[in-house]
């Protein structure tokens, strides 16, 4: 009886110090983000209504364009629901810390700075800062507006590039909120150019023969979506989804429908 009993404390020990070990080997979550996404089925997307083809409200009000369609076919795939947040693009960093938004798209430009402020995805799409003028200007070349006014959105790099640009060192920036006032001010000839993004722009340009690009870009850049700097597991289950929608053909059909090619790099090595 005696043996019998100790043979079960024995078993007994064993299987706790078995359970234990298991315990022990849990893997160790590095955050709580996606966990928070996944509880709340939902995504709050911050979006700039200001960016022509990636992000704007098209006639019936509605959120569209390239930035606000890969969303809504990462969510579905996700199975989660996108809600698009409309921030002000000078504010976005603290929306973001503050928890008002997850996320934010409408064409975010990375660069070496936002790399220290916020956690950045791979690249997904490509393009490059250019300076529009009016025409009848007749500027041709960046050293023709020397001295000369121009503006910028605020709360973007247009104003850093400028400044890192030496044929334009010279030049006098004034900031306004947003883009349709930098057109309306190059019209009034307030400012003598605008810095814009040829991506987001170009449609407008080409259906207005009263601008004209310079055909020096001052910038290229990759477009990314920024997340905060410690949301790693939510950042990480994104990029993924993202790079599975490209492979799968989803996101280059909507960079065809937008842009008339497949521009995705979101598969690109660099």
């Amino acid at each position: 009886m005696k043996k019998t009993a100790w043979c079960f404390l024995l078993i007994c020990i064993v299987s706790f110090f078995s359970c234990t070990n298991k315990t022990l080997k849990i893997k160790y979550i590095e955050d709580p983000s996606l966990a928070k996404i996944q509880m709340k089925r939902a995504l709050v997307i911050g979006v700039d209504y200001d960016m022509a083809i990636l992000s704007f409200k098209n006639d019936q009000d509605e959120p569209t364009g390239y930035d606000v369609e890969i969303f809504e076919a990462l969510c579905a795939k996700m199975k989660i629901r996108p809600i698009f947040y409309p921030i002000d693009w000078s504010k976005k960093a603290d929306l973001l810390n503050m928890g008002f938004i997850d996320c934010i798209i409408s064409g975010f430009s990375v660069s070496e700075e936002r790399k220290k402020e916020y956690r950045l995805i791979s690249p997904y799409l490509q393009n490059a800062q250019i300076i529009v003028t009016l025409a009848k200007n007749r500027y041709n070349r960046l050293t023709d507006l020397k001295n000369k006014q121009i503006g910028v959105k605020r709360g973007t790099i247009g104003a850093a590039t400028i400044e890192k640009t030496p044929a334009l060192a010279s030049a006098v920036l004034v900031e306004y909120s947003n883009f349709e006032t930098l057109y309306e001010k190059l019209r009034e000839q307030t400012v003598d150019g605008i810095v814009v993004d040829l991506i987001s722009s170009y449609d407008k340009i080409k259906a207005q023969d009263i601008y004209k690009i310079i055909d020096e870009p001052i910038s290229s850049e990759f477009y990314t979506f920024a997340f905060r700097k410690n949301d790693n597991t939510l950042a990480e289950k994104i990029e993924a989804e993202l790079k599975e929608l490209d492979k799968e053909g989803i996101i280059p059909d909507l960079s065809r429908k937008w842009f008339g090619a497949n521009l995705s790099v979101l598969n690109v090595k660099f």
